[in-house]
């Protein structure tokens, strides 16, 4: 018979066993699109229908990550929602997506660690009877995810960490969803940086760093000069620097970026919405980092050592 000492033995001997582990594991998730329909434009939902399975099966694949490959977060890179807000059907702006993710968040049995995309600040409406995307409310929307989905309690760019054996790996979140949609003909650049404040804080984490690889995780793949703002905040690390990316939705690479710093990979995953399989395991050890492929098998098939050159 199990008493409640043994039972509580056996707990400690199974926590034991779990910071003895010689590994840690997580999955990046990216491009969840979740919807909650009430009370939005019936014509909005029917144009945005190819997502609306994404609520009832994240719900279900956050227990599976847990369960059955013992993940201990999910890694999510943006467009964690459709739409921030959303056109109702007599005008009015229907809110409530943000508070739905933020309510799987709490149910979730593994930590989340998620990133704004550009879905995620923006508001959809009908503009001559088509879907219209305006980002002109993006701060009333950043408000709403730090108020309400715990990973943003200190702000929508942040940092956390990860230890294995005697390597410390430095996870940080990016910010560079918006870039300035506005439902009218005169279309501007985009904003594609990642903006003065961000990049010194990225560029000062790196400084105060040096000595942990680097997990960094964006919505949009950054190009040209956000590209170049990553490089140079990077200066002159020694181990090795991952970037995890969504937004293009079906691609999936992992691919060495050209910087003078130590080895620096993309990792682009594709869009969980599209296919509830598309998610990516991943696995951190003391002097290494494994992928494994999208596509729901989890078997591990690149190893990136953790050194320089």
């Amino acid at each position: 018979m199990t008493t409640r000492r043994s039972f509580l033995m056996g707990l400690t001997a199974a926590g034991a066993r779990a910071a003895a582990a010689p590994f840690r594991d997580f999955v990046h998730v990216t491009d969840t699109h979740l919807i909650n329909p009430a009370g939005v434009h019936p014509r909005l939902l029917e144009a945005r229908r190819h997502f609306a399975h994404t609520r009832r099966t994240l719900p279900a694949d956050l227990k599976a990550f847990r369960r059955d490959w013992r993940a201990e977060f999910a890694f999510l890179t943006g467009d964690l929602v459709d739409v921030y807000s959303f056109e109702g059907e007599r005008r009015q702006v229907v809110t409530g997506q943000v508070e739905e993710f933020a309510k799987i968040a709490a149910a979730s049995p593994l930590e989340l660690y998620a990133g704004l995309g550009n879905h995620d600040v923006q508001h959809y409406g009908l503009l001559e009877g088509k879907v219209a995307a305006d980002q002109s409310n993006v701060e009333e929307a950043k408000a709403a995810w730090i108020r309400s989905v715990a990973c943003f309690r200190h702000g929508t760019y942040y940092a956390f960490h990860r230890d294995v054996g005697k390597t410390r790996w430095r996870f940080l979140m990016l910010n560079n969803g918006f870039y300035g949609h506005l439902p009218a003909a005169v279309q501007r650049a985009p904003e594609r940086g990642l903006g003065r404040g961000q990049a010194d804080w990225l560029a000062g984490q790196c400084r105060r760093y040096p000595e942990d690889p680097l997990v960094l995780g964006a919505h949009v793949p950054p190009r040209d000069g956000a590209l170049a703002e990553i490089e140079q905040a990077l200066g002159e690390r020694r181990r090795l620097t991952l970037l995890f990316t969504g937004h293009i939705h079906e691609s999936n690479y992992v691919r060495e970026l050209p910087f003078r710093t130590a080895r620096a990979f993309h990792v682009a995953t594709p869009a969980y919405a599209t296919r509830a399989s598309q998610f990516r395991r991943v696995r951190l050890w003391e002097d290494r980092l494994e992928l494994a492929a999208p596509g729901g098998r989890g078997e591990f098939d690149r190893e990136l050592p953790i050194e320089s050159r």
